[in-house]
């Protein structure tokens, strides 16, 4: 039994962005999605790595946020 408990769907440019939070048999898990024309790739974390992605995010986007303000 699959059981879906969150579903974002956005655009970014020309990619399609999917974002999943799911549950299965063996857990509950994030699904992260994109589809750029025909092709999609997809990967999947599971929720005991949720936070730490978090965490890696907030890093990329405070040195992006960085950068951006130089140019």
């Amino acid at each position: 039994i699959f059981k879906s408990f969150i579903k974002i769907d956005y655009r970014v440019e020309n990619k399609d962005i999917f974002i999943d939070l799911k549950k299965n048999v063996n857990g509950m898990y994030l699904k992260l999605s994109e589809r750029n024309g025909k092709s999609r790739n997809t990967v999947l974390i599971p929720a005991t790595g949720i936070e730490r992605l978090r965490a890696v995010l907030d890093d990329v986007i405070n040195i992006s946020s960085s950068h951006a303000k130089i140019k």
